[in-house]
């Protein structure tokens, strides 16, 4: 099942990357480029598998509070993931914020309750932070444009 899993993601993977050279025909753009955008932005795709094997409730086995509890913390484990990878959250980040970002969507994933209780508070921590310096930002630059 494992491999049939990714044989069906091969669609979005280069030098396979059917749909990518599809689009890039369609886009007129280089089929490659599209293709490492599509790996981009089907990273969580990549991992479908691997959260499995870390949290076999989300597979609907076991009790049903243990059950939700587990999907709640895959959900929010993809939040930050998505955010270091495409390098953005509420501005673009720096490299070394994006790093935190990944380091928090491990934090979440892994399977200990206080690991992913901690890594769930950094994400709101920064996350408010990166609001409010964007919001400052902002006000900035319409003061500056008036």
């Amino acid at each position: 099942m494992f491999i049939f899993y990714f044989a069906c993601l091969s669609a979005i993977t280069p030098p396979v990357a059917l749909a990518a050279y599809a689009a890039s025909g369609l886009a007129r753009a280089s089929p490659m480029k599209i293709g490492f955008m599509a790996c981009r932005l089907g990273i969580v795709a990549f991992l479908i598998p691997f959260i499995f094997i870390f949290y076999p409730q989300l597979l609907l086995m076991g009790e049903p509070l243990d059950v939700a509890l587990k999907v709640i913390f895959a959900f929010v484990s993809i939040y930050p993931l998505s955010i270091g990878v495409m390098g953005y959250a509420y501005r673009e980040l720096k490299i070394h914020e994006r790093v935190i970002y990944l380091i928090i969507s491990l934090m979440v994933l892994y399977p200990e309750l206080i690991t992913s209780l901690l890594g769930s508070s950094l994400l709101i921590a920064l996350l408010l932070l990166h609001k409010r310096r964007s919001k400052r930002i902002i006000r900035l630059l319409s003061k500056n444009m008036s």
